[in-house]
Formats: C-alpha cells, sequence, structure tokens
C-alpha cells in the first residue's frame, strides 16, 4: 500500500475505493461537526484537480 493510500485509509477510513484502479472512491467524512457522503471520480493520473466528478450531500 503506498504511502498516500495508508494516510488516506487513516484520515477517511470510511472513503473507499471502488474500483480497482483506484479511480473511484465514495463514503463518508466528517468535518466540523457535520456528516457528508462523498464521492469522488479522478482521472487515470489520479490527480484530484483534474477530477470530473466531485459531489457531496449533506447527511
Amino acid at each position: 500500500m503506498a504511502v498516500t493510500e495508508a494516510s488516506l485509509l487513516r484520515q477517511c477510513p470510511l472513503l473507499l475505493p471502488q474500483n480497482r484502479s483506484k479511480t473511484v472512491y465514495e463514503g463518508f467524512i466528517s468535518a466540523q461537526g457535520r456528516d457528508f457522503h462523498l464521492r469522488i471520480v479522478l482521472p487515470e493520473d489520479l490527480q484530484l484537480k483534474n477530477a470530473r466528478e466531485c459531489s457531496t450531500l449533506l447527511i
């Protein structure tokens, strides 16, 4: 597991990869006492700044 993957899992244990290439992540995060459902679709270069779709839903 890459250092960045381990760091991501420690920081957001409920934000998990949804495919083998790890370009789609979905799960839950908490920030400032609020919970969010988050889905991130990354391009093949895995750069968040180039993501096609980022969406959140306040729960």
